[in-house]
């Protein structure tokens, strides 16, 4: 009986860090995807959170600061190119409310500065 039991808990044990394991990747770097950097000014006003050339392609490199850092999305671009229209429109609503609350409203794909 007691081996039962200690088999029980062992697997009851390993689901519960499984599931923690699994809520914890939000935060990581998306698969096949690719980080537009944000390049406009330090104190953003909505215009330019949601203006897709003020976001490039470079790899993920953040300054201090409470403002959104960048976006990872699915189209590659050459360094410096800017994201795809259609890609970026899908997620600039997003990273405006993510600079407004100084919070990532998709974590893993939106990027705040640290």
């Amino acid at each position: 009986m007691k081996k039962y039991l200690f088999g029980l808990i062992a697997l009851v044990g390993i689901a519960v860090l499984s599931a923690f394991a699994v809520s914890n990747t939000d935060t990581k770097k998306p698969t096949n995807t690719y980080f537009y950097k944000y390049t406009g000014p330090a104190n953003p006003i909505i215009d330019d959170i949601q203006d897709r050339t003020n976001y490039q392609r470079f790899e993920l490199s953040c300054d201090d600061g409470d403002h959104v850092c960048g976006v990872y999305l699915d189209t590659d671009g050459i360094e410096g190119a800017y994201p795809d229209t259609d890609e970026f429109d899908e997620v600039k609503d997003e990273l405006w409310t993510s600079e407004d609350e100084e919070s990532s409203e998709l974590p893993g794909q939106i990027i705040m500065k640290n």
